[in-house]
């Protein structure tokens, strides 16, 4: 019995304070209504008489008056770092036609690159003068082989043939004389009117010219083969290697040539280049000077202006038609749906 009465105590206990806390919040509603409420609340409502008519859903965003029909002046030269500096720029806002000056760009750079093109232009007309005098020495030398160095050598042989065959007639008639009087002195030696001494003096008179025959007869072989060597071998080696030296010779002309056209060419480049350094405004085209602008990621804008840098086919200068204007205005996306075409606009200019 004890124990149960103990465990009846102590379930008791919140019950008892949660009745407590409930008097309290009654008492001091009570205690708020009788102090609070016999004061009147002073209202001052916004009248307005409900009229039914037409709901206006507007959409308000904010954008630019631009001309849709902008002559964009572009950057057109190329520097070799990549950029150019602005050395002097006309006024914004000015009114301008064809021909007028619109930028200056630096052409330091392009200068001294000419100057030394210039000298490289140069050297290369004076290797090509050089070609063409080599060209023209290596055809003289084949004509001059031709007409002058192998007919002397031919005349000379053919001399030669003439000489050795005038020497064996000679030698042929000389050999027949010393054989007749070789037979006669041996005739007179039989009968004792020659000397053995004159017999074999004239035996040596007639080998002396049987040896002469032999020389004039190996002098006319000799000056023959001369002859078909200079003619099949030494005249066709001659033609090929002063062939092969004009062949040679044009095409180092060529060569030099080609390599003229190229300085040439790159010499006109930088003559380009530098007079696209003065930028003017192109025939038949007018307007009013709008600097272009162009904004970054990191927040830092591009503004054209003196000593600024620009790079290729970056645009520079519009000129807008005043005529032909619009409006680009960029609508928040959560306001798109709200839009379609055809919808009545209402444009306000703040300056």
């Amino acid at each position: 019995m004890n124990n149960r009465s103990v465990c009846r105590k102590g379930a008791a206990a919140p019950l008892i304070l949660i009745a407590i806390v409930a008097v309290v919040l009654i008492a001091g509603g009570i205690y708020y209504y009788f102090s609070g409420g016999t004061k009147e609340a002073k209202i001052n409502p916004i009248i307005a008489t409900v009229e039914k008519g037409e709901f206006v859903s507007q959409v308000v965003d904010q954008g630019e008056v631009q001309s849709s029909d902008n002559e964009e002046i572009r950057c057109q030269a190329r520097s070799r770092n990549g950029s150019l500096s602005v050395i002097s720029v006309v006024p914004e806002g000015t009114l301008v036609k064809g021909g007028d000056f619109l930028v200056e760009l630096d052409a330091s750079a392009f200068e001294t690159e000419l100057e030394s093109q210039k000298i490289a232009v140069a050297t290369a007309e004076t290797a090509v003068i050089q070609a063409e005098a080599d060209l023209v020495a290596a055809q003289e030398s084949l004509k001059e082989y031709n007409e002058g160095t192998y007919v002397e050598n031919l005349k000379v042989i053919e001399n030669d043939i003439a000489d050795a065959k005038s020497q064996i007639e000679t030698a042929k008639q000389d050999l027949t004389l010393a054989k007749s009087n070789l037979e006669h002195s041996r005739k007179l030696q039989g009968k004792g009117y020659a000397t053995l001494q004159q017999l074999e003096s004239m035996g040596y008179a007639v080998r002396s010219e049987e040896f002469k025959l032999q020389k004039a007869t190996n002098l006319l072989a000799l000056s023959e083969k001369k002859k078909e060597v200079l003619e099949k071998i030494t005249r066709r080696k001659e033609t090929v290697k002063l062939e092969s030296d004009i062949k040679a010779a044009d095409v180092k002309l060529r060569n030099q040539k080609a390599v003229l056209a190229t300085e040439q060419g790159q010499l006109q480049e930088i003559e380009d280049q530098i007079a696209k350094c003065n930028i003017r405004v192109p025939d038949g085209v007018e307007g009013q000077v709008v600097y272009a602008k162009e904004s970054s990621r990191s927040g830092n804008d591009w503004v054209l202006e003196e000593g600024t840098t620009v790079r290729e086919r970056q645009v520079l200068v519009r000129l807008p038609n005043p005529e032909k204007m619009e409006v680009k205005a960029l609508i928040n996306e959560q306001s798109i749906t709200r839009v379609e075409p055809g919808m009545p606009a209402t444009i306000k200019v703040d300056a």
